[in-house]
């Protein structure tokens, strides 16, 4: 799973999680590397390797501050592992530019398929972004979406102050 967030002002951001029988574990910003941190006002933080159908607790670390749900440990619940090969959903993306023209990058890019799961991005360097959708799963996350109906898409897109909103479906994801 992937927890993203903003901060007003350029942090070094980092999710700590508690798994069960397992040591606690810190992972970085998608776009850090093991030799440097960055500091961003949009953060992306993907955790992986974790036990499927599993309760793990967690906590956003910000510029070395801890931040909780209201004092207590973010709680989140791994998927099972399904069989098969997914869906045949076709990957969405998008370049987004601001008022100038110019990239944005680094901006956060949520989306949320019709009775599906909430997924997420960064922008690159050239401003474009891309979601595979093939594995993307329904709410419960216990089935891949169904794949035969087109399905309305909301993409929402957090960078610093700014926010923007496109609603459109799965044959009309990419442009």
């Amino acid at each position: 799973f992937s927890v993203a967030w903003l901060t007003t002002s350029p942090a070094i951001g980092a999710v700590s999680i508690t798994s069960p029988k397992r040591s606690p574990s810190t992972f970085f910003d998608d776009r850090d590397t093991t030799t440097k941190l960055g500091s961003y006002t949009t953060h992306s933080v993907t955790m992986r390797k974790l036990t499927p159908a599993t309760s793990h607790t967690f906590q956003l670390l910000s510029n070395g501050k801890t931040f909780t749900n209201n004092g207590k440990p973010y709680i989140v619940t791994t998927a099972q592992v399904l069989s098969g090969g997914g869906n045949g959903l076709e990957p969405a993306y998008g370049t987004i530019l601001d008022t100038n023209g110019s990239p944005v990058t680094g901006a956060v890019v949520l989306m949320t398929i019709e009775n599906g799961q909430l997924l997420s991005t960064l922008t690159s360097s050239s401003g474009s972004w891309l979601l595979s959708l093939n594995l993307a799963r329904v709410v419960s996350l216990d089935r891949y979406l169904d794949d035969t109906n087109r399905l309305t898409e909301t993409i929402r897109v957090l960078y610093n102050d700014q926010e923007a909103t496109a609603i459109t479906d799965t044959l009309n994801d990419a442009p």
